[in-house]
Parts: C-alpha cells; structure tokens; sequence
C-alpha cells in the first residue's frame, strides 16, 4: 500500500474532520474514499446505479416485511 502526504490548511482540515467524524471515519479514511470514488469508479455505472435506488425505494414495503 503508498502512502502520500497532503498539506492542508486549518480550516480546510477542520471541515473534513467536522464530516469525518459525522460519517463516524477517519479523515484519512473520508479522503481516501473521496478521491477512490471520484478517480477510480466501481465497475457499476451512475446509470445503473440510479435503477437500483429507484427500485430500492419503489420496494421498499417489501422489503420491510420480508424482513420481519
């Protein structure tokens, strides 16, 4: 695994870490997805991926009582 180092300045740092520990991550960790999800996108499309959560949301009763 590489390692990088990024400088940032205080403030810059001060939202990241406001989100990271929102989204219960490390900074590191948020940025790291940032960057990954952004330059190195998974094998599913934005189109596909918005049929999947058209269909999760359509159903969703469903689901719910599957679950229970």
């Amino acid at each position: 695994m590489t390692t990088i180092a990024v400088s940032l300045d205080d403030q810059t740092y001060a939202r990241l870490k406001a989100v990271a520990e929102a989204e219960g991550v490390s900074v590191e960790d948020l940025v790291a997805g940032s960057v990954t999800s952004q330059y190195c996108p998974s094998a599913v499309s934005s189109e596909v991926r918005a049929i999947i959560e058209r269909q999760m949301e359509s159903y969703r009763p469903v689901f719910r009582r599957l679950a229970e």
